[in-house]
C-alpha cells in the first residue's frame, strides 16, 4: 500500500495563506463596523434633531423675531424688566406689544380718517428698555395730538434691524397696513453690512442664489436652526458693541488713541459699505412712495463725537467707543448719516437731522447709542418741532391747530 502523502506544510504553515484570508476578513469586518457606527451616529443625531425640534415647537424659551427671511413679530407680548440704571430708566420697565406686534395702541376702527404714522428702525427706535408711553414715537404722538385730530402712531422698531430688515418689514407688513407716513431712523445697524453674511442681508436688493434660498428655507422652517442662527447674530452684535443690554458707566470708558493713518484706514473701510447703503435707502423710499406712504428719513444720533460731556466731564472725542475713539467712531457713523441726507435731498423726502441736533450728553443715553428716558423725550421734541409743520402742509385736512 502506498504511503500517504506527506502533510502540505506550505498550505498549513502558520502565517501564510490562511493568515492572508483572515486579514482580508478582518479588514472587511473593521470597515463594516466603521460604517455601522457612522450609521448609528447619523441616526442618533437625526433622532436628537427631531426631538429637539419638536420640543422647541412646543415651547421655545427664546423669542426669535427673524426666521430665515421671514420676520415674526411679537404679538400680544408683555414684558416687565427690573434694572438699576441710576435713574436713566424706570426701575421696573413695562414693554407691551399690541395685536400688530408693534408698540402703541391697536388698530382704530376709523383708520381712514386718522393721521396714521409708523416709526421704523432698530433698537434706537424700539426703545426696548423704555417703558410704555415714554418711547420717542409715543411721546411724539402725544405732541402731535395738539396739532392734529385723530393721531395714531405705532412703534415698529426691531432690535438689530438694519435697512435690510426694514425693507423686508415694509414688504411683509407695512404695505398691507398703509399708514399715511413712515418715519425711518436708520444708520447705526448698517455699519459695515455686506449683504452676504447674514440671512437678514438676503433681503432687499440682494437676489439670493440657490444656496442662499435653500439656507433661508431651512432657517425659516426649523426652530433649532433658527435658534442657533439668532444666537450667532447676538454674539456678533455683542462683538460689534451695538447691543442694548448694558447700562454704561461713562466714567469707565477710558481713552483710546487713534493715529490719523488708522482713522483714515477705518473711514476708507466703511466707505465701501456706504454706496450699497444708499441703494437700500432709495429702495425704502421707493417702496413707501409707490404704496402711497409718505416717507420721512431721520439721521442716527450718538453720544460719542466731539466735546466734553456736561454730566461726567469726560472728553467724548477721546473716549474708547466701538474699538476706536469717540471722534473717529462719530466720523464713521456720519458717513452713513451723510448718505441719508443725500438721498433725502435727491428724492425730495423730508429729513429730520436728529444726528446733528440732539445734544451730545450722557444724560440722554444709557450707553453710547441708546436713549435714556430723558434722551427719548429730547428726541421726540426735536422730531416734533421739525416734523409737525411738514405734516400740516402734507395733510392739511388732518390739522386742527398750531404746531407751537
Amino acid at each position: 500500500m502506498a504511503s500517504p502523502d506527506p502533510p502540505d506544510t506550505c498550505l498549513k504553515a502558520p502565517g501564510h495563506i490562511p493568515k492572508l484570508r483572515r486579514g482580508k476578513s478582518g479588514s472587511l469586518g473593521r470597515i463594516k463596523n466603521v460604517f455601522a457606527n457612522l450609521g448609528l451616529l447619523v441616526a442618533a443625531l437625526m433622532i436628537s434633531f427631531v426631538l429637539i425640534e419638536a420640543g422647541l415647537r412646543i415651547f421655545n424659551p427664546i423669542e426669535m423675531r427673524l426666521k430665515g427671511d421671514q420676520i415674526h413679530l411679537p404679538f400680544f407680548k408683555h414684558y416687565e424688566i427690573k434694572v438699576n440704571a441710576g435713574g436713566k430708566l424706570d426701575p421696573v420697565i413695562t414693554h407691551t406689544r399690541n395685536s400688530l406686534g408693534f408698540r402703541g395702541q391697536g388698530l382704530p376702527k376709523d383708520w381712514p380718517s386718522r393721521l396714521t404714522i409708523l416709526a421704523i428702525g432698530g433698537s434706537t427706535t424700539e426703545n426696548f428698555y423704555i417703558s410704555d408711553g415714554n418711547t420717542w414715537p409715543e411721546l411724539l404722538g402725544g405732541h402731535l395730538k395738539k396739532a392734529f385730530d385723530g393721531v395714531w402712531i405705532n412703534n415698529a422698531g426691531l432690535l438689530g434691524h438694519s435697512t435690510y430688515g426694514h425693507i423686508h418689514l415694509v414688504r411683509q407688513y407695512v404695505i398691507g397696513l398703509r399708514p399715511k407716513t413712515a418715519l425711518f431712523l436708520i444708520g447705526i445697524n448698517d455699519r459695515a453690512r455686506t449683504g452676504t453674511t447674514s440671512i437678514e442681508e438676503s433681503m432687499g436688493n440682494v437676489r439670493p442664489g440657490i444656496f442662499r434660498k435653500i439656507r433661508a428655507f431651512l432657517f425659516a422652517n426649523s426652530e433649532l436652526l433658527s435658534l442657533l442662527w439668532n444666537v450667532h447674530r447676538s454674539l456678533k452684535a455683542t462683538q460689534a458693541e451695538v447691543t442694548d443690554t448694558e447700562i454704561l458707566d461713562f466714567r469707565s470708558l477710558g481713552t483710546q488713541e487713534t493715529t490719523p493713518e488708522k482713522e483714515a484706514e477705518m473711514l476708507d473701510y466703511h466707505r465701501a459699505f456706504v454706496d450699497p447703503y444708499r441703494l437700500r435707502v432709495r429702495e425704502l423710499v421707493s417702496l413707501a412712495k409707490d404704496n402711497g406712504i409718505v416717507p420721512v428719513l431721520i439721521t442716527q444720533p450718538a453720544v460719542f463725537g466731539f466735546g466734553i460731556d456736561d454730566v461726567t466731564g469726560i472728553d467724548l472725542g477721546k473716549a474708547r467707543v466701538l474699538s476706536s475713539n469717540g471722534a473717529s467712531s462719530w466720523k464713521t457713523l456720519e458717513l452713513y448719516n451723510e448718505a441719508t441726507r443725500e438721498i433725502a435731498a435727491e428724492t425730495g423726502v423730508f429729513l429730520v437731522d436728529l444726528g446733528r441736533k440732539l445734544k451730545k450728553s450722557s444724560r440722554y443715553y444709557y450707553d453710547t447709542i441708546h436713549f435714556s428716558n430723558a434722551g427719548a423725550a429730547a428726541a421726540a421734541n426735536i422730531i416734533f418741532e421739525e416734523l409737525c409743520p411738514y405734516l400740516q402742509k402734507t395733510f392739511p385736512d388732518d390739522s386742527s391747530g398750531s404746531c407751537f
